[in-house]
């Protein structure tokens, strides 16, 4: 008879007055460590340990954002997004480096000087007067020769697909794996879309090596 009462006590509506208290022996919480994979562990201390994003990193990942947005015709992606088109196997070791170092602000230019005595000069751009080297400048307004000629040969390869050549920018080139160029009829084109993705990520970092 214990299952019958069980069923009517199921099927009766929740007393208010009745206060069901649960000893703290019996109220566990967390993952069960003899069914828990190493994986859910490890998935579970990454999140537990994972260090607020810099600020650096949060404006470039903004920049990249609208960059897709207003010259790749990729949307507004998210920042998981765009980590994982820094990530793609169309780019060389070196470059992935490149973009990931770029999108955190890790090279040590520009600003990073500011704070040293003595070296402050070391910030500046030796070919543009009083300006600040930062990657921004090196790519989009530098003097120097190799930038522009760089680009101009990226551009002139780029038109023989038949599609315009985008406003360049440091949003561009981080988010140049999110490109999503379609034909006239709106069918996606993968190869173009990988193709700008190489060409642009290879003369940012041909600038960068020569620099």
């Amino acid at each position: 008879g214990a299952d019958r009462l069980a069923k009517i006590g199921a099927s009766m509506d929740a007393d208010p007055n009745l206060l069901i208290r649960i000893p703290p022996r019996f109220n566990l919480t967390g993952a069960k460590l003899t069914t828990a994979s190493q994986a859910l562990l490890t998935k579970e201390i990454r999140r537990r340990s994972r260090k607020p994003q810099r600020t650096a990193t949060t404006i470039h990942l903004d920049i990249a954002r609208w960059a897709a947005h207003d010259h790749l015709r990729a949307g507004l992606p998210t920042d998981a997004r765009i980590f994982s088109a820094l990530r793609s196997k169309n780019l060389t070791k070196k470059e992935r480096i490149f973009l990931y170092r770029m999108t955190h602000n890790g090279y040590k230019i520009g600003k990073y000087w500011s704070n040293i005595p003595g070296y402050e000069r070391r910030g500046l751009c030796p070919l543009c007067d009083g300006e600040e080297e930062s990657l921004r400048h090196i790519l989009e307004e530098c003097q120097a020769p190799e930038r522009e000629q760089i680009w101009t040969l990226a551009r002139e390869l780029w038109e023989k697909k038949g599609l315009q050549w985008p406003h360049m920018t440091l949003g561009t080139v981080i988010a140049s794996g999110l490109a999503d160029f379609k034909t006239n009829r709106g069918k996606r084109r993968p190869g173009a879309n990988r193709l700008f993705q190489i060409l642009v990520t290879s003369s940012a970092h041909l600038i960068w090596v020569l620099r």
